[in-house]
């Protein structure tokens, strides 16, 4: 629905570019346009350069950035893919904590992924102890540890 991007975007300095990739009835997601369209709208009136593309985010292609956050198909294999095709120098991920964790008959892939690459990279976690779903965000340096 776009709530993390926009809490991500508004900290950063005004001015700054920020596109939103989602793919609205996807295996993860509902029909957020609107409302993805409307925290685009919101962040643009505070001076963001802020956009949204609606497509698989395997079929879409960048220039760089200096931080991704991937926060889209949760499965092992598309998160995967997502950091192989899309990693920059600061790459961010949503949901890294758990473990087992299915949705929709899905298994949340993204804490697995996190385990393979965090021992590679300076990184650093934000997972809230008191909050029962312990989702999380982390965020990954290319620089090697």
């Amino acid at each position: 629905h776009g709530d993390t991007f926009y809490e991500v975007v508004r900290h950063l300095p005004a001015g700054s570019r920020a596109v939103a990739v989602d793919l609205p009835g996807g295996p993860w997601g509902s029909d957020s346009r609107a409302t993805l369209e409307s925290c685009v709208a919101d962040l643009c009136a505070k001076g963001y350069d802020a956009s949204c593309v609606f497509s698989d985010s395997q079929n879409v292609a960048f220039e760089a950035f200096d931080c991704v956050l991937i926060d889209a198909d949760h499965r092992y294999e598309a998160v995967r893919a997502d950091w192989l095709r899309h990693r920059q120098k600061i790459t961010a991920f949503h949901d890294i904590d758990g473990e087992g964790i299915k949705l929709r008959d899905m298994e949340i892939g993204v804490p697995k992924l996190w385990r393979e690459l965090k021992p590679q990279y300076r990184h650093v976690e934000f997972i809230a102890p008191s909050d029962a779903r312990r989702m999380g965000i982390g965020v990954l340096f290319l620089e090697a540890a």
